[in-house]
Parts: structure tokens; sequence; C-alpha cells
């Protein structure tokens, strides 16, 4: 089977929800200062030049209206991802044409060592190929082993980690098929009832209404966010301090011995045989680069978070903590400061989505 190397950093942008409300006036809060000194002992004006942000004006394009069109190519697509159902070609050639489907057992290899192996999965012979591969299967028949070999580019879709090598695929075709999948005018009251939690075919539209909503308000907030930090960073004065970079090298370190602990193994063992890495010095290294590709992103919205005079108040951040312990099944509020390196850590992080999404309402308003 394929390794895929351990990335803990992924768990930071998880860690983004934003807990909205008017603060408590009866709590204790904390400066955007107080909170970053706690967490990285460092004076950001040191290291933050902001440009000014307030004159920047968005391009990005705000949501769409969602049609009725829109959700019923959505529920298409859900019905034949989730029901289709894949029927044997009898007769004809008996030799594999384009539009078909194969089934096929899937080895991937790299200077004679597998990279991936699958069995019994389905292949779709047409342009926009996700193995790359699926081409060459073209005039082969049921039974047959095609073996052949490609170079890795930086957009492939599966193996992209090893652009610029050579991989040997070697795929036993094991039958081929047609795919037939239910559609929209196939829905019954019966049908959404049991598979989708819905008494009614109306009722799962509305769900799937709200659905496409929300990941159009998502993508919107997200594309928005990316364009005011380029804009900012183009802009910005920032240099880079090193109690941040410890930090976080210290939250990835931990989060991995955690990992090695619950599979009963020493450190190097662990990311040497379970995660993926050559050496503990290359999980340092990895990790060193992930820290840089967000460093931007966190010291701007620290900055912004002085700058627009955010303050968090303990209540508002306790009931981001207890909404997070409850969704993702933590024990207590210090198991969840555990795993996310400490409770400064975490408000810090809470205070850098709390200055984003205040500067995306602002803008988005223009």
């Amino acid at each position: 089977m394929k390794k895929r190397k351990l990335f803990i950093g992924l768990v930071t942008a998880s860690l983004i929800l934003s807990v909205c409300g008017c603060q408590n006036s009866d709590s204790e809060t904390y400066t955007a200062d107080e909170i970053i000194r706690s967490a990285y002992d460092i004076n950001i004006d040191d290291y933050v030049k902001l440009s000014d942000y307030k004159s920047i004006k968005p391009e990005t394009e705000k949501p769409s209206v969602i049609t009725d069109d829109t959700v019923t190519a959505y529920i298409d697509h859900v019905l034949e991802e989730n029901f289709s159902q894949y029927e044997a070609i009898e007769g004809g050639t008996g030799k594999i044409e384009k539009g078909q489907y194969v089934n096929a057992d899937l080895d991937v290899s790299i200077d004679g060592e597998s990279i991936d192996e699958e069995n019994n999965i389905y292949m779709h012979i047409e342009d926009n190929e996700t193995y790359g591969i699926e081409g060459s299967l073209i005039g082969h028949k049921s039974g047959d082993t095609v073996k052949t070999k490609k170079k890795i580019s930086d957009d492939d879709k599966l193996f992209s980690e090893y652009t610029g090598k050579a991989a040997d695929y070697k795929i036993k075709i094991n039958g081929i098929y047609k795919k037939t999948s239910p559609t929209t005018d196939d829905l019954s009251d019966a049908f959404v009832k049991e598979h989708f939690d819905c008494d009614t075919v109306e009722e799962y539209r509305q769900q799937c209404l709200e659905t496409l909503q929300k990941n159009a308000a998502y993508a919107y907030s997200t594309n928005l966010q990316n364009e005011i930090l380029d804009k900012l960073k183009e802009s910005s004065e920032i240099a880079y301090p090193d109690n941040y970079m410890a930090v976080e090298l210290d939250f990835y370190t931990r989060v991995a011995k955690k990992s090695a602990e619950e599979a009963g193994k020493e450190l190097d063992d662990y990311l040497t045989s379970d995660a993926g890495y050559s050496s503990y010095d290359e999980f340092e290294e990895q990790a060193k680069e992930q820290v840089k590709k967000s460093e931007d992103q966190a010291l701007i919205s620290m900055a912004l978070a002085k700058e627009m005079k955010i303050s968090i108040s303990e209540e508002d951040f306790n009931s981001f903590v207890d909404y997070y312990i409850q969704s993702n099944d933590y024990a207590d509020a210090d198991a969840f400061y555990q795993a996310y390196g400490s409770k400064e850590r975490v408000m810090a992080i809470f205070l850098e989505d709390q200055a984003m999404n205040k500067l995306k309402q602002e803008l988005a308003s223009k």
C-alpha cells in the first residue's frame, strides 16, 4: 500500500472555526497583544508593518444564486457517486473501448518499490484520466495484464509527490463494464427517506440547496481571504520571529510523539516505518516548510488583530473550546489543548481567525 506522510500541520486549518457573537462585558477579556505575547513571546509590531488594509478593494466575485437546475445537477452527481451500478458488457468485440469502465487490480511502483496497490477498482476510459494511463487499456481484453510506464508530473491527480520520477503501472483487467446511474427523475419519497433521512423529495431538494449555499459561501470566504492575504503580503513588511517557528515546530513534534506512543513505537521508528519519512531530519525539514507556508498568514492576522483592537473574552473562547471538544470527541479542554500544543496557542489561532473574519466582513460590504 502507498505510504502517505504524516502531516499534522493541516489540523491548524481544521481548528479555524468561527464563533460569532458579542463579547460578554462581565467576562474577563484578553487583548490581542496579551494573547500574542503569551503564545509566542513576541511583540508583533517588531515583525509586521501592515499596509493600509482598509483601502483594499476586493475583486473576488460574490456567490451567485443557486438555481433549481444547479440543485438538480448536484443531486444527479450524488446519485451517480453513491448509487451507480456496473453491468458487465456481453458480446461485441470483447475489447476495451473509450467510454467503458474497467474493473482492475492496480500496482504502481517506482524503482521496484510499490507506492500504491489497489484491487477491484473501476477505471473510466475517458479523456480526463484519473491515473493517467487509462488510455493504454484500449484494445485489450478481460484477463489481460497491461504494463506501462509514465513520468509523473506535478499535476498528477494521485502521485504528485513523486514528480519527475518514472512510475511502472501494472494493471490486471478483471472485466469490462458499463455504468448505469439513477437521476433526479428516479427519486421518490420512499427512496430519500431510506437513504437521506428526509421524508419527501422536496425536503431533500431543500437540504441540497442549503448544502450548496453553504459550500458557495465557504468558497467565497476562502477566496476572499486568500485575495486579502496576497495583497497584504505584497504591500506589508514582514520579518520572521524565531519564537514563532520554535512554538510551531514543538507542536508538530508533540503530535508526532503522540502518534508514536499510540502506535507503541519510539518516535524515530514511527516516523520511518509508519509515517513515510526517511529520518527525523526529513520530518523536521518538512515540518519547517509547512510552518513557513502558514507563517505569513498567521503573522499578518495577528498584526491585524492588534491594529483592529480585537480582544477575546474568556466566555467566548470557552464556548469555542466547548463546541470543538464536543464536535471532535476530546475528553476535556486539557486534552484539546494538548492536541493543539497549548491553550495559549489555541487562543492565538482563535484570535487570528476573528481578525480575518472581521476584515472580510468589512471589505465584503464595500
